[in-house]
């Protein structure tokens, strides 16, 4: 890749970035709707109240597990750079508290439990934004900018919380941190070559994910839809264990590609 190909293309994600914030900036600010908590399957069992979508987090947990034991266990030579096996063992374990932190949320929905949630997926987000960018970009560059990633999202949902606690809640911190990677991470894959092999379980992976957000939306509707047997967002905690499953075969498949 030529260097001015290169400046070219990130400077169009910087752009893109740029367009976001004055998008948001132009927004008013969102705040927490309180039907956001009235999940369609609150049907209690075993004594656990929204019990679907507390033990659909189970198969998360599961998942994350295997892909830090996988880490920490195996010695397969599947990284260019030492670093990026401990930034991959953050996101799985990320993963595993990010679960504990939606069973926490779904036992007892509210504004608190939600900022909990929102904080541990935050620092999933960004870990795997920072590693497609050490990966795909610049393994330098994402190392370093992987703590300030970090500290944006937690930043975001603190903000969040904090304004909310004002009666003036701001969302539009935390939905950039949350839907900047998801629409650039695509474009890092298209435009920048990979280091790795298996770049097809990372594109099923996205594409899983993308599902999980669509039954998200439809909780409801997908109740509905099942004869209030199985709701959206218990789906979509499926599917988001899919696309989880997905990141791990590729950490298992891929091999290292020489320049």
């Amino acid at each position: 890749m030529s260097k001015v190909k290169y400046t070219f293309k990130i400077g169009l994600l910087f752009v893109l970035f740029c367009v976001l914030i004055v998008i948001l900036y132009r927004v008013s600010p969102i705040s927490q709707e309180e039907s956001y908590h009235q999940f369609a399957d609150a049907r209690t069992l075993f004594g656990i109240p929204h019990f679907a979508n507390i033990a659909s987090n189970l198969l998360l947990i599961a998942l994350g597990a295997w892909g830090v034991f996988f880490l920490s266990f195996s010695e397969p030579p599947f990284f260019h750079h030492p670093q990026e096996r401990g930034v991959w063992i953050i996101f799985f374990g990320g993963a595993i508290l990010a679960s504990l932190g939606s069973m926490f949320y779904h036992w007892n929905p509210s504004n608190f439990s939600l900022a909990v949630d929102r904080f541990l997926l935050s620092i999933v987000f960004m870990t795997f934004f920072s590693l497609m960018i050490i990966e795909r970009v610049h393994f330098r560059v994402g190392l370093r900018l992987f703590p300030w990633l970090l500290l944006a999202g937690v930043s975001s949902v603190l903000y969040w919380i904090f304004t909310e606690n004002l009666s003036q809640g701001d969302l539009r911190p935390y939905i950039l941190i949350q839907f900047f990677p998801l629409l650039v991470i695509p474009l890092i894959l298209l435009f920048f070559s990979a280091s790795y092999s298996g770049q097809q379980w990372l594109w099923a992976s996205l594409a899983t994910y993308g599902v999980s957000k669509i039954f998200e939306l439809t909780d409801r509707e997908t109740f509905d839809f099942f004869h209030d047997q199985l709701s959206g967002h218990t789906l979509k905690h499926f599917f988001v264990g899919i696309s989880l499953f997905f990141i791990i075969i590729y950490l298992k498949a891929r091999k290292i590609k020489t320049k």
